[in-house]
């Protein structure tokens, strides 16, 4: 599977959505809210990261990007 832009954008709303809900719903014990705050960091920061040297089909970015 290629990290294209649509799976990135949907991986960074989800965590976003993750992380908003982790602070405003009583699910996580407050003990543990950082923690999965931090992964979902990490989740974001990795897929992020793997993202900015590919075009948005998933092409490696050092080859041109080109409209299909």
């Amino acid at each position: 599977m290629k990290l294209t832009r649509t799976i990135n954008l949907v991986v960074q709303v989800l965590a976003v959505a993750l992380q908003i809900a982790n602070y405003t719903l009583p699910v996580v014990p407050a003990s543990a809210k950082p923690t999965v705050s931090a992964i979902a960091g990490i989740i974001q920061l990795i897929i992020g990261v793997a993202a900015h040297g590919l075009n948005p089909d998933g092409t490696p970015a050092t080859l041109p990007y080109t409209k299909s």
